[in-house]
């Protein structure tokens, strides 16, 4: 048996999303972004602008959601503080 489910990605760059009109699409649910490692030798932890907004829109709208983390980790301890950052 084949489950197929109609999934979204999320993130600061899609801008702000309509969460009404996606579960209105019938979407069966969103991954959003969490946060990522920024470019460059300080590599920085951030948030994504867009999560917190993502989150509640999605979960007011009743539109199932799960959440990544862009890795760009180059090491075993980069790895471990993205999780724990996370």
């Amino acid at each position: 048996m084949t489950v197929t489910k109609n999934l979204i990605d999320v993130a600061n760059p899609n801008g702000v999303i309509n969460w009404s009109k996606v579960a209105a699409a019938g979407i069966d649910g969103a991954i959003i972004r969490a946060g990522y490692r920024g470019y460059g030798t300080a590599g920085t932890l951030a948030t994504d602008k867009q999560y917190k907004a993502n989150m509640t829109g999605a979960n007011a709208a009743g539109v199932p959601v799960g959440c990544y983390w862009l890795s760009q980790a180059l090491s075993d301890a980069e790895a471990v503080a993205e999780g724990k950052y996370l």
